[in-house]
């Protein structure tokens, strides 16, 4: 879709789009997902040219660095993170998303990962991402509370190892 709209009418929708493509890139289960994410990103800096970051995001984000699920979720999500107009929804996708997935091993990741994020903007992490994981800690459904479980404990002590 990155050839057939102009950039003008793409515009009001890059932010979206982008934040979209980049969570997938570093959070999708699938390799084959995240390399096809990660490509349509490259292809959507290249001919949109308004995508947030995007050069620096595409040279860490590439096809070979996001073929390993651990270094996607545990090395390339932190430093996409950085930049701020990703961090937000990077965080709020663990949240809501892959701390309830149905692979133990995606929970487990999402969890280190959410470690790795939270000291980036501890006030969010305490204000806004802690209320919402002990509410789910509590949850009926099991992947949800083993999740929720993993991430209030990775969430501090990411807080406490960043000297928050």
């Amino acid at each position: 879709f990155a050839r057939a709209y102009a950039a003008a009418v793409m515009e009001p929708y890059v932010k979206t789009l982008a934040r979209g493509l980049l969570t997938l890139t570093v959070f999708d289960r699938e390799i084959n997902i995240r390399r096809a994410a990660s490509a349509a990103f490259q292809e959507n800096v290249g001919r949109q040219g308004s995508f947030p970051h995007g050069i620096d995001i595409v040279t860490l984000a590439d096809y070979f660095t996001v073929g390993n699920r651990a270094n996607a979720f545990l090395t390339i999500a932190p430093q996409v993170a950085n930049h701020d107009a990703y961090r937000a929804g990077l965080t709020d996708h663990l949240i809501t998303r892959q701390l309830r997935h149905w692979d133990r091993a995606v929970r487990t990741l999402a969890s280190q990962a959410l470690r790795l994020l939270a000291p980036l903007d501890a006030l969010r992490a305490v204000e806004h991402c802690l209320p919402i994981l002990l509410k789910s800690a509590l949850s009926s459904d099991l992947p949800e509370r083993h999740g929720a479980t993993m991430a209030v404990a990775d969430l501090t002590l990411g807080l406490h190892e960043a000297g928050h």
